[in-house]
């Protein structure tokens, strides 16, 4: 069950803001608290359970001899809600990073973008694991993310990294919490937008809502402090020409992420509403 690295968006090493952290308040930072893994909650998790005919694409899973957990990989393009029945629990977890680590923030930043959770139901993003404590008899449910909260959940991963980028660490360690915050807002006022770009059954780039997240009315205000890091260097500090080429890789990031996503849904139309229990 090796876990494959998540492409990261290229670009500059993390830089000096040319404009001020408006909108992102100093906070202090937490202690660092190490992450719960899926080795820790399921480590003797080494069988493979097959999964419903015809959803072999979607999600891998593995549970323990006693039957006492199971470990829930998603192999899909896109985010998968897992719901199980009390008193069996479900946990998200984030790999081997601790809250603090870009690694970690950035997955959490996606994570909270498509709604609360709770001991019972968990999102797992693409290459994400649930761990699923079975404490009773019983099934779990899976279902996909509905296609707006797929692409807020897309948008708030790949532009926490591109803020993580921009920033300092020393500023990001004491800006985080806020900054989360301002994502989070960001990313459903993202949405908005890219819901009246989209106005075709094909989804609009997401380079397309980057481009407008200053000037658009659904996101000129929520999304001031995320524009202003998405603004150029002054050209001495970085060349036109490597600002270019940054921001033609983030448009094929994006645009690749939506194409498989579609991808897949065509092959599996059945699972953007509620699959069957497995």
């Amino acid at each position: 069950m090796a876990v494959a690295a998540r492409g990261w968006i290229a670009g500059a090493a993390a830089v000096t803001l040319a404009v001020s952290l408006s909108g992102f308040d100093s906070t202090p930072a937490s202690g660092a608290v190490p992450a719960t893994t899926w080795q820790q909650e399921c480590p003797l998790a080494s069988e493979k359970v097959p999964e419903p005919m015809g959803y072999e694409g979607v999600y891998d899973q593995f549970t323990d001899a006693a039957r006492t957990c199971s470990v829930i990989h998603n192999t899909s393009p896109g985010v998968l809600w897992i719901k199980v029945d009390p008193p069996n629990t479900a946990v998200f977890l984030n790999g081997s990073t601790t809250p603090i680590e870009p690694k970690g923030w950035f997955v959490n930043a996606g994570a909270l973008a498509i709604g609360e959770t709770s001991d019972t139901q968990v999102p797992i993003l693409n290459d994400g694991y649930a761990v699923i404590q079975q404490r009773a008899p019983g099934h779990f449910t899976f279902w996909m993310a509905d296609r707006q909260s797929q692409w807020k959940s897309e948008f708030a991963f790949q532009v926490s990294k591109f803020t993580f980028n921009r920033i300092p660490y020393a500023s990001w360690l004491s800006a985080r919490v806020n900054l989360q915050h301002t994502i989070q807002e960001c990313a459903s006022a993202a949405t908005a937008l890219w819901e009246r770009l989209s106005t075709t059954e094909r989804p609009a780039p997401m380079q397309d809502v980057i481009d407008q997240l200053g000037a658009a009315k659904e996101t000129v205000d929520a999304c001031k402090p995320i524009h202003k890091a998405f603004d150029p260097p002054p050209e001495e500090r970085a060349p036109r020409a490597a600002w270019v080429d940054f921001m033609d890789r983030v448009k094929a990031k994006g645009t690749a992420w939506a194409d498989d996503l579609i991808e897949f849904l065509i092959h599996h139309p059945g699972s953007i509403s509620r699959l069957p229990r497995a």
